[in-house]
């Protein structure tokens, strides 16, 4: 269980942390340390990830297989869900 950090960002609190403490967490570090405006990161959330991870699982120059990528997603066996969110893949259709 993580725990959840104090309002200054300089230590942990003795209670779990939550999908809103993980939220504030990934923009704090968009914007502290990766360069994009406030307004930028807004428009990510822990959602995105899951994006990021399938699109890179599948374009890899050894694509992870099938059942990994379901892993990956929390998605049952045999799922489509991979395929539809493989940013690249599903973008193919639109040229």
């Amino acid at each position: 269980v993580l725990k959840r950090p104090m309002p200054n960002l300089m230590g942990f609190q003795d209670r779990p942390a939550s999908v809103a403490d993980a939220l504030h967490a990934q923009r704090f570090l968009m914007v502290t340390k990766f360069g994009m405006s406030p307004e930028e990161a807004c428009k990510y959330t822990e959602h995105s990830w899951r994006h990021a991870l399938i699109t890179a699982a599948r374009q890899m120059p050894t694509p992870v297989s099938a059942p990994e990528q379901n892993e990956i997603g929390h998605w049952v066996e045999n799922s489509s869900m991979p395929r539809n969110y493989d940013a690249v893949a599903s973008s193919t259709g639109c040229s």
